[in-house]
């Protein structure tokens, strides 16, 4: 009895839970107004596949860094064409409704780059992976992987950060887990890190 109380209990409050995740991810809570504008409003949605936190999935141990690696860009909308993307900006500069950056399928290069320094990189104890790899996607969008996070390594902490934006030559933007970012002959930044976007990777993972 105590035991079907407990997962009585444990069930209802997962319900629950559910059922107000579930309702921020309908109604876009998080995004940018412009963003919920195409997906709510826009007339003709021909050709609009969704927003890219939309089609990712992220182990949690990543979210913080695949968070920061993606940026703003985890709100872009990816729809098939170009032409989907001017219809959509027609209709939100005709109604003031701020700006949207859109990825267009057939826009994108589906072939990864490859970098000379990638053997001395995952040699590294503290290296985790290239961005693109530690997420799910469906294979019909792996160009939108390549071209947010392919050039982001994702690495265990500072110091093997440090080491490797010391490669010369080196392409990538190296984060770490807790959410550091390192540029190759560039800035470097981080401290404590606040989802800007309602933990939008962590909601779906709850639902």
């Amino acid at each position: 009895i105590k035991t079907y109380e407990k997962v009585t209990t444990e069930l209802s409050k997962a319900t629950t839970e559910h059922s107000v995740l579930k309702t921020l991810e309908d109604e876009y809570d998080g995004y940018e107004k412009g963003v919920k504008d195409i997906l709510v409003s826009l007339e003709d949605q021909t050709g609009i596949i969704g927003i890219v936190a939309s089609l990712i999935e992220v182990p949690q141990k990543y979210e913080t860094a695949i968070e920061v690696a993606l940026g703003r860009s985890i709100q872009n909308i990816v729809c098939d064409k170009i032409s989907d993307a001017k219809r959509s900006i027609d209709f939100l500069r005709k109604n003031d409704l701020g700006r949207v950056t859109f990825l267009p399928l057939e826009n994108l290069d589906e072939k990864g780059q490859q970098a000379e320094q990638m053997s001395q990189v995952t040699k590294d104890k503290g290296f985790v992976g290239v961005a693109k790899d530690l997420i799910k996607i469906d294979d019909r969008y792996k160009a939108i992987a390549e071209f947010l996070l392919g050039r982001i390594l994702i690495v265990e902490d500072f110091d093997t950060a440090s080491r490797l934006i010391k490669i010369r030559s080196l392409k990538y933007k190296v984060i770490t887990l807790q959410g550091d970012v390192l540029v190759p002959g560039g800035a470097i930044s981080g401290g404590s890190f606040k989802s800007k976007v309602s933990n939008i990777l962590s909601r779906k993972r709850r639902i």
